[in-house]
């Protein structure tokens, strides 16, 4: 989903929508695929509080995690 969510994209809309929607469902949402600071600050704006990415943190192995 994130490789789409550009400064510029048509699809910032919708996924600001589902973000609500989900919201009052009170479904959570977990991004994945946070590659920058754009994208997290878009994320915490919108309301979602979880996600992983290379932003957040690189993968690591089982023994370290």
């Amino acid at each position: 989903m994130l490789r789409t969510l550009s400064p510029d994209h048509q699809y910032r809309r919708t996924y600001a929508a589902l973000i609500e929607l989900f919201a009052r469902l009170q479904i959570d949402v977990i991004a994945e695929g946070i590659e920058n600071n754009t994208q997290f600050q878009w994320l915490k704006r919108h309301g979602v509080h979880q996600g992983q990415g290379y932003y957040v943190g690189p993968p690591c192995i089982q023994a370290v995690f």
